[in-house]
């Protein structure tokens, strides 16, 4: 652990302390200067704030989508084996090639989002040549990626309360005015 973790953590913090110059010979000390001119650079604080609105909205969208999609698959609806099944597909597919399939889906030109919006009579979107909108389209991307895990998180919950109401309904019927308890499922 040592030698994998620790000492490189270490040596890159020594690093930090110097000028690297990869054709000079030998690195001058430069104390706090490095960390001075990353912090004082406007580029970072730009990709703070952007990293900040990305994680807020993402997580908040993906928790939300994820809950909503455990309520409705652990339904007794038609289909929802199929439904099920169909959670697992996006996290078996290689990020790279998640990036490469919504890169086709927001192409200006040819992709399949505008071609439905001019369909629909709605103004196209720049989703990938604006800043904004290139935010809103990896977003979405994540989202479609990563709502799955937190579906399965919330998941096992939701069919426990469905066996606590099942199972408190069946008590209730045999002992009619007894409550069976306080629990977390309404």
């Amino acid at each position: 652990m040592i030698a994998i973790l620790i000492y490189p953590l270490g040596y890159s913090f020594v690093m930090s302390f110097y000028r690297w110059d990869l054709s000079a010979p030998s690195q001058s000390f430069i104390g706090l200067s490095n960390y001075r001119d990353m912090l004082t650079n406007l580029g970072l604080q730009q990709s703070l704030r952007v990293q900040l609105v990305f994680s807020v909205l993402t997580i908040s969208i993906e928790v939300a989508a994820g809950i909503g999609v455990a309520v409705l698959v652990n339904g007794r609806l038609r289909g929802l084996r199929l439904a099920r099944t169909l959670l697992l597909v996006p996290p078996m597919i290689a990020p790279a090639v998640v990036g490469l399939n919504f890169r086709w889906l927001f192409n200006g030109q040819y992709g399949l989002v505008n071609a439905v919006l001019r369909f629909l009579g709605l103004p196209e979107a720049p989703w990938l040549s604006d800043p904004h909108w290139a935010l809103a389209s990896v977003m979405i991307a994540d989202i479609w990626q990563n709502t799955r895990y937190s579906c399965c998180c919330s998941w096992p919950g939701c069919s426990r309360c469905r066996r606590i109401r099942s199972r408190r309904r069946r008590s209730t019927a045999r002992r009619p005015g007894r409550s069976s308890g306080t629990s977390p499922c309404r």
